[in-house]
């Protein structure tokens, strides 16, 4: 949001809070967006708790939606497009479902509101967002001292709602705040089971995309959530990173994401380069030249898709992450200029001619989250490492990347008396030797071969026949 764009939206909100005010209601700025003010950060929304009645809020303003959160005893006020909740201060009864309340009752007092919330920097309540002006549970001495703790009792705030758990650990990873001693007791005896893997997801996408991603998932294994989300990344906690690193498989990955955070805002690619290396546990052997790890991209591509299927990912995004892990050693420590034209192409094919600048950051991130190299800048890992300016040189001399992009389409080959798979399996021909430099990529010379494989092809087959037996 821009700066205006955030002032615009100040001047709705304060013209809902005068509105209550003016009609003989309280009103309070509430929740996160009171932190989000304090710390000089845009909230993403903006909550109102006030004494009135859902019914008399409605009466108060010319559009009002959301009728179902009425039960709630919410109404959302929208003025000029902008959607804003007001909420009547409420009490919550038991958490069956260890997620929802069953119910709500209104409350009195602004305070007794605040007693329901999960955190203390999350129940401080403001006039006008430019100070806290109710905070019963010392929300200001917590956000000072960076610090996220419950409201009232810390376990019977995770057992009311069991996602509150995860939230912490996202919470500390985005604001850099550290849990304190209760949480730290409490959320790894904390089951996510109620939760659904579509509300993990969101909340693991939202630690990835934090300032503090590789610190976010380490907290997550410190409170015994990570076995629950993704077990897999503990398996390489105790294994050696190999023959070249000075670290574990474990703090390899958590490197690895450090360094990608540090060149991508892109959760998938962080999310890539966290897993970069998860099938290496699984692919150890040792013999007289040490460790080694034959295939563990190829195994940690299939875990990957395994996790995200499991977490209820899309499938474009299971896709993407699964390829860049799959395809991460494909160039890897190799300079560009020593690759061949059809490993690049095979590379690009693999995981998409717009995700090649992300390969080269997954690459470098892997190089950065190994103590035992040297830092290098970023720009200077492109120009020497990198497989970016070989892949630029070959795309503008040779444009041949998928078989569409040959000079023979499929209606000529039929013309030469192709049918069915026949024509794919000509194509495909094409596309490899186009790719090997033993042909151009000619009309006349890829119409010349498919008129010599089709005169030849009974011979051949008879040959390859042949030498099977």
């Amino acid at each position: 949001m821009t700066e205006k764009g955030a002032e615009e939206t100040i001047k709705k909100v304060k013209f809902v809070l005068d509105t209550i005010r003016n009609n003989g209601g309280q009103a309070y700025l509430v929740g996160g967006c009171v932190r989000d003010l304090i710390l000089g950060r845009t909230p993403n929304d903006y909550d109102i708790a006030t004494n009135l009645l859902p019914e008399q809020v409605k009466k108060l303003f010319s559009k009002t939606v959301n009728e179902a959160g009425e039960k709630h005893l919410t109404v959302t006020v929208v003025i000029e497009g902008y959607p804003i909740e007001v909420t009547t201060f409420r009490k919550e009864t038991s958490y069956s479902d260890g997620r929802h309340p069953d119910d709500v009752i209104p409350a009195k007092t602004i305070e007794e509101d605040s007693a329901r919330r999960d955190f203390t920097i999350n129940a401080m309540n403001s006039l006008d967002g430019a100070k806290v002006d109710v905070d019963p549970h010392d929300g200001m001495k917590d956000l000072k001292d960076k610090l996220i703790r419950c409201v009232g009792n810390t376990r019977d705030r995770l057992d009311e709602d069991k996602l509150r758990a995860l939230r912490a650990v996202r919470f500390a990873s985005q604001l850099g705040f550290i849990l304190d001693k209760e949480l730290l007791k409490e959320i790894p005896k904390t089951s996510l089971e109620q939760i659904s893997k579509e509300r993990i997801q969101v909340e693991l996408i939202k630690i990835l995309s934090s300032d503090n991603p590789a610190q976010g998932i380490d907290l997550l294994r410190k409170t015994w959530l990570l076995k629950q989300i993704v077990p897999e990344l503990e398996e390489g906690i105790k294994v050696d990173g190999g023959n070249h690193h000075d670290e574990s498989v474990y703090e390899h990955n958590l490197l690895a994401l450090n360094a990608c955070a540090k060149q991508s805002k892109d959760w998938r690619l962080r999310f890539s380069a966290l897993l970069h290396d998860v099938g290496k546990p699984r692919c150890l052997s040792n013999d007289d030249n040490g460790l080694h790890f034959y295939q563990h991209e190829k195994v940690g591509g299939d875990m990957t898709r395994n996790i995200m299927q499991r977490l209820k990912f899309s499938n474009s995004d299971i896709d993407y992450v699964t390829n860049m892990v799959k395809y991460h050693m494909y160039t890897a420590y190799k300079s560009g200029e020593t690759i061949s034209k059809r490993t690049i192409k095979n590379l690009v094919r693999g995981i998409g001619e717009e995700n090649v600048m992300d390969m080269v950051i997954l690459n470098y991130s892997d190089r950065e989250g190994n103590i035992a190299k040297d830092h290098t800048p970023f720009r200077l890992f492109v120009e020497k490492y990198s497989i970016w300016n070989r892949w630029e040189e070959i795309r503008k001399a040779d444009a041949v990347l998928k078989v569409t992009d040959l000079a023979v389409n499929g209606y000529d080959l039929m013309k030469l008396g192709y049918k069915g798979k026949e024509i794919g399996e000509m194509q495909r021909m094409m596309l490899e030797r186009v790719d090997g430099d033993e042909m151009w990529n000619s009309k006349v010379e890829l119409l010349d071969f498919a008129k010599w494989y089709k005169l030849h092809q009974p011979k051949l087959k008879e040959l390859v026949g042949g030498n099977k037996k």
